[in-house]
C-alpha cells in the first residue's frame, strides 16, 4: 500500500511538472525569439549542438539507462554499500568523460563551425562561445548519472520537478537577457549556470533522501573498475540506443545549419516546437493517469 501511494505521488508530481513545463515553453519561446531575433536564436541552437543537450549527449554512453535497470535489484536486497560504490564509479566516469569532451570541443569545435553556412563574423562569434559550452560539459554528464539514480530508486517525480525547475530558470534567464539585447555569450553562461544548479540541487536532494550515498566526505568511494565492468554489456547496448536517438533528434539541426544557415535553424526549431509540446502533453497525461487506473 505504501509503495502504491509513493508511485501515485511520484506520478502526480511528474504529470504536474510536465504540464507546467509545457506552459513555460509556450509562453517563453515566442517572447525570447521576438526580442532575440530568429537568426540569433538559430545561432544559439547551433552552439547547443556542442552541449549535453546536443550531439555530445551520445557520450553519456547509456549510463542513465544502465543504472535505472540494475540499481533496483541491489536496493531491494538492501545492499546500500554496493549501490554507493556503483553510483560514485559512474559519477567519476562521467566527470572524466566531461573533461575529455570539453577538450574535444575546444580542439575540433571550431572546425565543425567552419563547415556551417555562416558569415565570417558568425563563425567567430560561435567559436568564441565554445569555452563557455565546455564548462557545462564538466558536470553535464554527471547529471545523467544522478537521473539514473533517480530512475533506479523510482524518484521520477523528483526528477521531473528538477527538470521543470531547470527549464523555468533557463527561460527566465533567457527572457531577461533577450529583453536586454545581451550578447550570445551571456545566454550560454546562463544555460550553464542553470544546468550547474540542477546538478547541485539534484545531488543534494538525493543525498538528503539517501544519506548512505555520502556518509562523510572521507568515505566517498573512488573509481571501481570491477563494478563498472559488470555494467559494461548494458553500456554497449544502451550507448547504441543513445547514438540512434542523438542522430534522430540532432541531425536536422546540424544539416540545416550546414546547408542553409542560422536563420533557417531558428525557423525550424520554432516549427517543430508545437509537435514537441503535444508529445510532452501526452506523456504527462499518461504518466499521471496510468498509476491511477492501476489502483
Amino acid at each position: 500500500m505504501k509503495h502504491q501511494r509513493e508511485l501515485l505521488k511520484n506520478s502526480l508530481w511528474k504529470g504536474l511538472s510536465q504540464i507546467l513545463l509545457i506552459v513555460v515553453n509556450l509562453l517563453s519561446i515566442p517572447a525570447i525569439t521576438h526580442y532575440l531575433g530568429i537568426e540569433k536564436f538559430g545561432l544559439l541552437m547551433i552552439v547547443k549542438l556542442f552541449s549535453t543537450d546536443g550531439l555530445l549527449s551520445f557520450f553519456e554512453l547509456g549510463m542513465q539507462s544502465s543504472l535505472a535497470r540494475n540499481l533496483p535489484k541491489d536496493l531491494s536486497d538492501g545492499n546500500h554499500e554496493q549501490v554507493r560504490k556503483i553510483f560514485w564509479s559512474f559519477l567519476w566516469t562521467a566527470f572524466l568523460v566531461g573533461l575529455l569532451c570539453a577538450a574535444g570541443v575546444m580542439l575540433i569545435g571550431g572546425l565543425v563551425i567552419h563547415q556551417m553556412s555562416l558569415t565570417e563574423s558568425q563563425m567567430q562569434e560561435l567559436t568564441s562561445l565554445l569555452p563557455f559550452v565546455s564548462l557545462g560539459l564538466l558536470f553535464g554528464y554527471g547529471q545523467f548519472v544522478i537521473f539514473g539514480l533517480m530512475d533506479g530508486t523510482r524518484q521520477f517525480g523528483f526528477q521531473s520537478v528538477m527538470e521543470f525547475g531547470n527549464s523555468a530558470l533557463t527561460a527566465i534567464f533567457f527572457l531577461i537577457l533577450a529583453f536586454q539585447k545581451a550578447p550570445l555569450s551571456w545566454f550560454v553562461l546562463a544555460d550553464v549556470l542553470a544546468a550547474f544548479l540542477l546538478f547541485c540541487f539534484s545531488l543534494y536532494g538525493m543525498v538528503k533522501r539517501y544519506p548512505w550515498l555520502i556518509p562523510s566526505f572521507s568515505q566517498i568511494p573512488g573509481f571501481n573498475r570491477k563494478l563498472l565492468s559488470a555494467y559494461f554489456e548494458d553500456l554497449k547496448m544502451f550507448s547504441s540506443v543513445r547514438l540512434s536517438s542523438v542522430l534522430f533528434h540532432q541531425s536536422d539541426r546540424l544539416v540545416i545549419g550546414s546547408l542553409m544557415g542560422p536563420l533557417f535553424v531558428g525557423q525550424f526549431e520554432l516549427i517543430v516546437k508545437l509537435p514537441k509540446v503535444i508529445k510532452m502533453a501526452s506523456s504527462a497525461l499518461g504518466a499521471t493517469l496510468i498509476p491511477m487506473v492501476s489502483e
